[in-house]
């Protein structure tokens, strides 16, 4: 015969998950009902009024649980994203190659006081606000004034603004500059070839050439100009031109085809009030 059960031992096979742990006599099964899941069975103790303590419903809880996880894959990937974003900004901004004297230059910050002058920051405010429109088309700009009347300013304030805002590429560069980076890819040890250089001034989604017609250029570099213009306008990539020169100068420095090219980009904009450097730290 065998032996009867102890008040300690654990249920028989016979017991049922809804039977209530043994040796305690004042644990009961309680049938609670839950206002989203009907109810449900818990066990609980009965106060001497006969309430039962308060049990949360299964269902809410795993519930809450698997929303909790959500919220926590949801906060580690945006995290994830960020990190990724910033690191990608940093490169973006490195390679951009903007002079650290306008690398604080923004649309906001542009001292517009004349007429003139708010012309053409709302032409470039413009510019930077239709800017996935403007990379559709290729739209270009063309500043044309003396030195310090803020082109190079506005022209860095709408890269900032494209690669704030938009993830997109841009590279800055003189016109001197750029004619030493290919002019570097003729030595015997150089590791790009100059059909290499001239695309790495082609796929950035937004090129700036500063300094047009500041000193008289080699055949050679108008020749190099020229092809940088031409590729960018077939491709259809915005590019922003800096001359201290007007538009008729300009036009007799880089060419008729070239000027052509770029009118059809984009407005001249005509920086036509005195120099501002003295006064305004940045603007050239």
């Amino acid at each position: 015969m065998s032996e009867p059960q102890s008040k300690t031992s654990p249920p028989s096979s016979g017991d049922t998950s809804s039977n209530p742990p043994q040796g305690e006599p004042d644990i009961q099964v309680l049938h609670l009902e839950c206002p989203r899941h009907g109810v449900f069975e818990a066990y609980g103790r009965t106060a001497g009024a006969g309430m039962p303590i308060a049990q949360a419903c299964p269902r809410c809880c795993d519930e809450r649980y698997h929303d909790d996880e959500t919220r926590r894959r949801e906060a580690r990937r945006q995290h994830a994203e960020q990190q990724m974003r910033s690191r990608r900004m940093r490169e973006i901004v490195a390679a951009a190659e903007i002079p650290a004297r306008f690398r604080d230059d923004s649309l906001e910050n542009f001292n517009a006081t004349n007429a003139g002058q708010r012309l053409v920051h709302g032409v470039c405010c413009a510019y930077a606000k239709t800017w996935p429109e403007q990379l559709q088309k290729g739209g270009g700009l063309l500043m044309t004034g003396q030195p310090g009347t803020g082109k190079t300013h506005l022209a860095c304030a709408i890269a900032h603004a494209v690669m704030a805002n938009h993830m997109s590429t841009v590279k800055y560069g003189t016109v001197s500059s750029l004619s030493r980076g290919i002019r570097a890819t003729y030595g015997a040890r150089s590791e790009k070839s100059e059909s290499e250089a001239m695309a790495d001034l082609v796929r950035p989604d937004l090129l700036i050439i500063d300094e047009v017609g500041a000193q008289s250029g080699s055949s050679h570099e108008m020749q190099l100009l020229f092809e940088v213009i031409d590729s960018r306008y077939r491709e259809l990539k915005p590019t922003i031109l800096i001359s201290n020169l007007n538009a008729k100068q300009l036009e007799e420095f880089i060419g008729q085809r070239a000027m052509d090219r770029f009118s059809e980009c984009g407005p001249v904009l005509a920086f036509d009030w005195a120099s501002h450097r003295s006064s305004q730290e940045g603007m050239a």
